[in-house]
Order: C-alpha cells, then sequence, then structure tokens
C-alpha cells in the first residue's frame, strides 16, 4: 500500500525544507514527507508572486493525492491561500504567520539576516495576498501556537482561528516555546504528539 503523502510548506527563513527534519525523523517510516524549497536564497528570486507559482506548481504535482498539509509560519498562510484550489485532507498549521509588524522588527534588526535582505519586503506581500484566505478555510485544520512566540504574537492565531469556517477545527495553545515550535525542548514532544494524533487515521501498520 502506498503511504499517504504529508506535504510540508516551509516559513520563512534560510532552513526552508529543512524545518521539517523532526516531521521525518518522526513519521517518515509511515507517511512520505515532502519538503519541497520554493525560493531559491538569491535576491533575483524576491517575489510573491513566483514563491505562490513555486508552490502551485507543487500542488499541481500532487493534486491527486489529496496530501495532509502542514504549513509552517508563512507556510500556514500560503497552505490557506490555496485550500479552495486544492482538495487538502487536512491542515496544520504551526506556528501561523498572521502578523508581520514584529516578525519584521526582529528580522530587520538581525545583524546577520538568515535571508536575502530583498526578502523582508517579500514576507507583507504575502501576508497580504493570503490572510484573507484563512477565514475561508472549510476542511479540517488543526492549529498549534506557542505561548512564547518571539517573532509572531500566539493572539493572532486565536483572533483568525475563531473567524476559519469549517466545522472541523482544533487549537492548541503550548505553554513557553518560541517561534520554532519543533526545535524549543519546551514544545517539541507536544507537537510531536499532536501531529501523531492528527495523522494517525492515515498512518501504516498502526
Amino acid at each position: 500500500m502506498e503511504k499517504k503523502k504529508v506535504l510540508c510548506l516551509h516559513g520563512f527563513g534560510k532552513r526552508r525544507g529543512k524545518q521539517f527534519e523532526t516531521v521525518r525523523e518522526a513519521f517518515g517510516d509511515r507517511f512520505e514527507i515532502l519538503s519541497p524549497d520554493y525560493y531559491e536564497l538569491n535576491k533575483e528570486d524576491a517575489s510573491c508572486e513566483r514563491w505562490l507559482n513555486n508552490v502551485k506548481e507543487i500542488l499541481e504535482e500532487y493534486k491527486e493525492e489529496k496530501p495532509v498539509v502542514i504549513g509552517f509560519s508563512m507556510g500556514a498562510l500560503i497552505a490557506a491561500h490555496f485550500s479552495k484550489e486544492y482538495a487538502f485532507e487536512k491542515m496544520i498549521f504551526l506556528s501561523p504567520g498572521l502578523d508581520d509588524q514584529k516578525f519584521l522588527e526582529v528580522k530587520r534588526n538581525n545583524p546577520d539576516p538568515a535571508v536575502p535582505d530583498e526578502y523582508i519586503d517579500v514576507f507583507p506581500e504575502v501576508l497580504k495576498r493570503c490572510l484573507p484566505d484563512v477565514e475561508k478555510i472549510d476542511c479540517s485544520v488543526v492549529v498549534v501556537a506557542a505561548k512564547g512566540d518571539e517573532l509572531i504574537p500566539y493572539e493572532f492565531s486565536q483572533k483568525y482561528f475563531d473567524k476559519i469556517q469549517s466545522k472541523e477545527k482544533k487549537y492548541h495553545l503550548l505553554e513557553g516555546g518560541s517561534h520554532t515550535i519543533l526545535d524549543n525542548p519546551e514544545t517539541k514532544e507536544k507537537v510531536l504528539e499532536i501531529l501523531k494524533d492528527e495523522l494517525l487515521p492515515y498512518m501504516q501498520g498502526e
């Protein structure tokens, strides 16, 4: 039996698809974990339209699979943007990037930015383009946020969660942690537990 596909959409940062190595280590034996990069980390690639088109090409490739989609930070926004056009089995948002003021302040003050300077202006464009689509989500959705998120205040995820149209939605607010919710020792195991619970219906060998 073919493994269920889990498509992971990364956030804003240098690691890109490597942000999901923890997910691959935990579930790669039972799922096909797909974590493609959708930008190239060069200034010529600093374009909201290009990033969205690259994600669309990825979704076209797997549209017959009806994947589970895990979106981290900005990746959650992008998943929401495409949720009407593509049939997702379920969407799981980790530290969803639903604000830009504090995020951009931290990134601009970073003496060693992880991405080209030109990328800083793309994030608010993605936010403007995709944020209205969050409340239109009508498939099964799970939101996981951390109180200690230093980049995206968790209150924003609570606000938009309440507006989501889906009748099948869950919200998990974890104590402590940070924006990198999958890496932080305060939240890592709890996030993996939540993912296991949500992926359980699709697991092989369980």
